[in-house]
Formats: C-alpha cells, sequence, structure tokens
C-alpha cells in the first residue's frame, strides 16, 4: 500500500474521531445545559412551591419527564456514534489488510513475470551448455592443428612468413632439413 492511501485511511480515522469527539462535546454541552435546567426548575420548585402548589410540582414533574426523555435521546446518540466509530475502525482495518494483500500478489507475480520472461529456460540453458561445449572442443580441436600461430608478410616484396619456435629451431625436418617447428603449434 503506498503513503497516500494510507494518507486517506488515516484522514479517513481523523474525522471519525473529530466526528465522535463533536458528538461527546454536543451531549456534555446537552448535558450542561439539561443539568442548568434542571437547576433552574429545582430553584423555581423551591420558591415557588408554597404559592403554586400542587399545579407547580405537577409541571415540574411534566418537565422532568421531558428532559429525562432528552437525556435518554442523547445517550443513545451518543452509544450510536460509538458504534459507528468501532465499525468504521474494523472497516479502516480490513481495508488495509485486502490492500495489503493485494500489494503482496502483485509485487510476486510481477516478480515471477520478470524471472519468466527474461531467464531462460531448463531446455534452453541445456542447450547452451551443449553449444559451449561443442564451442570449446572446437577451438581444443583448432589449437592442436596450429590455430595459435602467427603469419606475417616480410621483406620489402611483402613475401608471407611465419614465427618460429626458437627453442626448437636448432631442430630442423625433412629429408634436405629445411622445415622447421613453427611457433603456437
Amino acid at each position: 500500500m503506498d503513503r497516500s492511501q494510507e494518507q486517506i485511511i488515516f484522514d479517513c480515522l481523523g474525522r471519525l474521531l473529530r466526528a465522535a469527539d463533536e458528538d461527546q462535546k454536543l451531549a456534555k454541552s446537552l448535558l450542561d445545559q439539561l443539568q442548568n435546567q434542571l437547576n433552574q426548575y429545582e430553584y423555581k420548585q423551591n420558591k415557588f412551591r408554597d404559592e403554586v402548589g400542587i399545579k407547580l410540582a405537577s409541571t415540574l414533574n411534566e418537565s422532568t419527564f421531558d428532559i429525562v426523555e432528552s437525556f435518554k435521546s442523547v445517550k443513545k446518540n451518543a452509544i450510536n456514534a460509538a458504534a459507528e466509530y468501532e465499525k468504521a475502525g474494523k472497516r479502516a482495518a480490513w481495508r488495509m489488510t485486502w490492500a495489503g494483500i493485494g500489494l503482496i500478489l502483485l509485487s510476486a507475480i510481477i516478480f515471477y513475470g520478470f524471472l519468466f520472461l527474461y531467464l531462460p529456460s531448463p531446455q534452453k540453458i541445456e542447450a547452451l551448455i551443449d553449444e559451449q561445449n561443442t564451442l570449446q572442443n572446437n577451438i581444443d580441436t583448432l589449437k592442436s592443428n596450429g590455430a595459435l600461430m602467427r603469419f606475417s608478410y616480410c621483406g620489402p616484396k611483402r613475401r608471407g612468413c611465419a614465427k618460429f619456435d626458437k627453442a626448437s629451431s636448432a631442430e630442423t625436418f625433412g629429408t634436405d632439413s629445411s622445415y622447421l617447428i613453427l611457433d603456437g603449434y
């Protein structure tokens, strides 16, 4: 997986964390508001209890019920946000896993593709070894038949000449001793 894909995943995770954090701040704010409302209701209840009596107590009970219902709703939203965050984390982990597996498979395919394209087959290697052995045998045969002799042109008339082996030049051959051993033979 390349760095840009990792960055995208981390950006998504960051956004999810920020959204969860904002939901938690909203929940805290709502809870604070609820607490403030509850405090205000309690204050009013204490202040006007004697004046309003049963009517105010009934109204306060209804308001408290609404506050509790609002609190339950906020709590439910916070639980849902946490569950969604956990699901998103699992999805991101699976995506990373599959991307890694895909990258490994692609690398293996490319590696074996290059091996297949650029390495010769076992039959080709065997044929090349046989050809090398044949060529080496031909070279050995040519060397034993004087392939290393050096011929040139000598003198003002540019006549053919050959280099002789000085070590064996004292030795001559032929009926009139006109033959010498050439160098490289």
